[in-house]
């Protein structure tokens, strides 16, 4: 009995032993880099497509701030998280989702509309910035062009 659990034991890790060597041979990290590659391309181009559908935002980025800041005024936190870039849109629309159950959504709005033109930094990105009281920026909103269909979109706040 002895003799045969150590028979079995013996083929167990043989078998252990040759698998490791043909699975070595199949170079697990040539393969994990194709998989993660694979799937960063598969992303980028569900990206692409939610860009060329999206028509959201206007075709300045002061369009875009009036829409949004007026979506918020409304207290419509789907339609104002709409005009920000789409990799943004969950997250800041559980931010207007909580500045709405606070009841700060239109003292919100009313301070992002005093924004100003900042400038455009290229072609496809554009910043608006907002002065307080104390004559410091207290916020800046940054902007970039969908290429797809020439609307801005706000990238941050």
């Amino acid at each position: 009995m002895r003799k045969k659990k150590l028979i079995i034991w013996a083929v167990v890790i043989v078998t252990v032993v040759a698998l490791g060597v043909v699975w070595g041979g199949f170079r697990w990290g040539d393969w994990w880099q194709k998989y993660q590659t694979h799937k960063i391309l598969r992303e980028y181009a569900t990206l692409e497509e939610i860009y060329r559908n999206d028509n959201y935002g206007s075709i300045t980025p002061e369009g875009t701030l009036a829409l949004f800041v007026d979506a918020l005024k409304q207290g419509d936190a789907d339609l104002a998280s709409k005009y920000f870039v789409p990799e943004e849109r969950e997250e800041y629309k559980k931010a207007f989702e909580n500045w709405i159950k606070l009841g700060k959504e239109k003292d919100i709005a009313s301070e992002i509309a005093k924004a100003n033109s900042s400038g455009r930094i290229n072609s496809s990105i554009y910043q608006m910035s907002a002065v307080g009281m104390s004559g410091a920026v207290s916020l800046v909103i940054n902007f970039r062009k969908n290429e797809y269909s020439q609307k801005w979109l706000i990238e941050s706040l």
